[in-house]
């Protein structure tokens, strides 16, 4: 225990910037991304120390400052990084609608997948029209799950 309030008075600066480094490897590793916001907390408090060394003796005032950044991370980051993450977006695709492709492979038959090439990519697509031949100029008008859907363009 004195070892470790030795480190924390006296090598404040190092020590917070080490438990930063290991709070940010074990958010690689997979838990919880509060780690992150909690290692963010650790760098922040390096920065504090250095401009205000007074604290270098203050083991709670450190204590008590790393919880209040946690809080003050977690707090403004938590919903924004989340959103941010794990947000289902509808617009992906929405540059690929009204373009042309060439159907390629063989004839596109209804509800069938088959073969466009679009923007010098090759892409799966289907269509509900009865039949477009193979060479035909095709108009995307929406994307589902990676695949095309196709029709004649007129």
């Amino acid at each position: 225990m004195n070892s470790l309030i030795l480190l924390l008075t006296k090598y404040t600066v190092e020590f917070w910037s080490i438990i930063g480094l290991l709070l940010i490897i074990a958010e690689l590793y997979g838990f919880t991304i509060i780690l992150l916001f909690a290692s963010f907390s650790a760098f922040t408090l390096c920065i504090f120390a250095v401009f205000f060394p007074v604290i270098h003796n203050k083991i709670l005032i450190q204590l008590a400052l790393f919880a209040a950044f946690c809080f003050t991370y977690t707090i403004s980051l938590y919903k924004p990084l989340r959103g941010s993450l794990y947000k289902k977006r509808d617009d992906t695709y929405k540059n690929i609608i009204g373009d042309s492709a060439v159907i390629i492979g063989h004839d596109l038959t209804k509800d069938k997948i088959g073969t466009v090439k679009w923007s010098g990519t090759i892409c799966k697509a289907k269509t509900h029209e009865d039949l477009i031949k193979k060479g035909t100029t095709v108009s995307i008008i929406s994307v589902e799950q990676n695949i095309f859907n196709v029709k004649k363009k007129k």
